[in-house]
């Protein structure tokens, strides 16, 4: 019966060995499906500036159009005179190192007859809305690529 009890007391104390290696090995492993750690200040950046273009889509009326002809009337409305929403637009120059680049090619509906615009990582949707207390909608993301993750269908 001793013969027994000490088998068994062995078996136990080398389960809790075993656990406790697989615990540490666990915690010591990389997980790759953390999200990148950002720079504070380019999150910083990248708040300000979504304000700074959700602002913008508020105060601008309904004639930026649809499709690349929304961001593209933004970037000439910040700048030229004869642009119908130059009084409103002019304000949101610091806005006006925003490019478009790659274009939308997700298939999804939500980004239908939308626009990108890009600052090195900042990346920037703006999509017609049906809705008419907001027009657009705003969708914005640091890219570690060339889209957002919420564009890869």
């Amino acid at each position: 019966m001793i013969f027994l009890y000490a088998i068994l007391g062995m078996f136990m104390f080398t389960n809790i060995i075993s656990i406790f290696e697989m615990a540490s090995t666990i915690n010591n492993q990389q997980i790759f499906d953390r999200s990148p750690t950002f720079d504070q200040a380019l999150l910083l950046s990248k708040r300000e500036k979504d304000r700074r273009f959700l602002k913008l889509l508020s105060e601008a009326n309904l004639s930026l159009g649809s499709g690349n002809s929304i961001c593209q009337n933004i970037l000439d409305g910040m700048t030229n005179n004869d642009n119908s929403n130059f009084l409103i637009l002019s304000n949101y120059t610091d806005l006006a190192n925003y490019k478009q680049s790659i274009p939308i090619t997700s298939q999804n509906p939500l980004f239908d007859n939308g626009c990108d615009l890009n600052n090195a990582s900042h990346r920037v949707l703006i999509v017609p809305s049906q809705d008419n207390l907001n027009p657009y909608l705003f969708y914005s993301c640091i890219s570690d690529g060339l889209v957002c993750k919420f564009e890869v269908d």
